[in-house]
């Protein structure tokens, strides 16, 4: 069927309709966990995902990659203070040492300064 010769856009938001986004999510980090071996929770990571996008979206424009990327680093960031994962402290631990192990020096410099703030002050 030929396009009509009037047609100025099309638009459709396929996010939430055709694409179920919150399982893609948690897929992606269900995989990443599961390689460390450890579980989410879906009920605490769908809302702080929801929630931290948002806010970052609620800055100045950034790519849609940019968002995820970001949202990843301040939901890996936090994980440890709302329970999200559901393992003892010495499983995350240990976790975060595998994690380590693959990062970069800047991210290993930036993981060293959280798992410090998470220490009880001596």
């Amino acid at each position: 069927m030929p396009l009509p010769k009037d047609v100025r856009f099309v638009s459709f938001d396929c996010y939430g309709t055709l694409i179920d986004w919150e399982s893609g999510a948690l897929d992606a980090y269900q995989k990443e966990a599961d390689r460390d071996g450890f579980t989410i929770d879906r009920n605490v990571l769908i809302p702080l995902f929801l929630d931290i996008q948002h806010e970052i979206q609620g800055g100045s424009y950034e790519l849609y990659a940019e968002v995820l990327r970001r949202t990843a680093i301040e939901i890996a960031s936090t994980a440890a203070h709302v329970s999200l994962m559901t393992s003892t402290s010495q499983r995350l631990f240990e976790t975060a040492i595998k994690a380590e192990q693959r990062l970069t020096d800047d991210q290993k410099s930036a993981l060293i300064a959280v798992l410090r703030s998470m220490l009880p002050a001596e």
